[in-house]
């Protein structure tokens, strides 16, 4: 009775192990935000003590100076968070043999991304008319949020951020160190890919970005898994963060009307189906599946 209550107890240890990526990634943010405001704001206290632009420093101008570096605070925290769980990855898959960018990925492979990462985009476009419809002032400040991080823009910076260090770190995080944390506890595909999947919602702290976050991280977890490799959930991710950049360019040059919306849906129907259709054509993930 006490071995099966001693092994019962390790188990949910394991389980409970699976929370501490979110918890330290969420960490290196909260520490990273903290150590840049405070910085700031003793840079705006020595300018206010020493009488440059006295009467110019208030709470308003603070917030935006801060506001105007809060993207390259998120970058410092993605190099940390790099460094963090690319080191806990490796040393997690020590001794076992890792496919290689080659390996897991050719051309039907790179098909699917594209058509899979374009068509998800514009689902979760879809997603967002209809919590404006249903919630418009969750919406606005989800946007104020977006706008503030750089979600979305064209400029190198955000780039960076958005569209190449967060698909590489957080796919490490989630699809790499969480989701094998979960196997190793116990739990089979379907159950590890959905604690993953909840955990990189969670790890957004916005409701919104959360719920199309943890779908995102589902169709991310079954690339994963099916390829045996984070290599085409990485450049899933790449792709679905660079149609954002796409399709809001797009959208400015586009009317709002009924016809315009049918589009859409066909459009996210219609690349949705290739991308599904191309993974199943893909020599590489029956490879992996024997």
């Amino acid at each position: 009775m006490v071995e099966i209550r001693g092994t019962a107890m390790r188990k949910i240890g394991d389980y409970l192990l699976t929370a501490v990526p979110l918890i330290a990634g969420l960490g290196i943010q909260i520490i990273c935000s903290m150590t840049a405001s405070l910085l700031y704001g003793i840079y705006y206290g020595v300018r206010a003590a020493s009488g440059t632009d006295a009467a110019g420093v208030s709470h308003n101008a603070i917030l935006a100076g801060y506001n105007s570096i809060v993207i390259y605070v998120l970058i410092l925290s993605q190099i940390i968070a790099f460094i963090v769980f690319g080191i806990w990855y490796s040393q997690q898959n020590r001794g076992r043999k890792i496919r290689s960018l080659t390996q897991a990925v050719h051309v039907k492979t790179l098909e699917s991304i594209v058509f899979l990462g374009i068509g998800l985009q514009l689902l979760t476009n879809l997603f967002m008319q209809a919590v404006y419809l249903l919630a418009p002032a969750a919406l606005e400040q989800y946007s104020r949020l977006v706008e503030t991080v750089g979600i979305g823009q064209t400029n190198m910076t955000s780039l960076l951020a958005t569209v190449i260090l967060a698909p590489v770190v957080e796919e490490i995080m989630f699809r790499g160190v969480t989701m094998r944390l979960a196997r190793k506890a116990g739990a089979g595909f379907i159950i590890a890919n959905l604690i993953q999947a909840v955990a990189f919602g969670i790890y957004h702290l916005n409701w919104i970005q959360g719920v199309y976050a943890m779908f995102l991280g589902l169709v991310l977890g079954y690339m994963a898994y099916r390829y045996d490799s984070i290599y085409p959930s990485i450049l899933l991710h790449l792709a679905y963060n660079f149609s954002a950049t796409l399709v809001g360019a797009a959208a400015e040059g586009i009317p709002d009307s009924i016809i315009t919306q049918i589009v859409i849906v066909v459009v996210t129907v219609v690349t949705i189906y290739f991308g599904i259709r191309f993974l199943k054509e893909d020599r590489m993930n029956k490879e992996s599946l024997n």
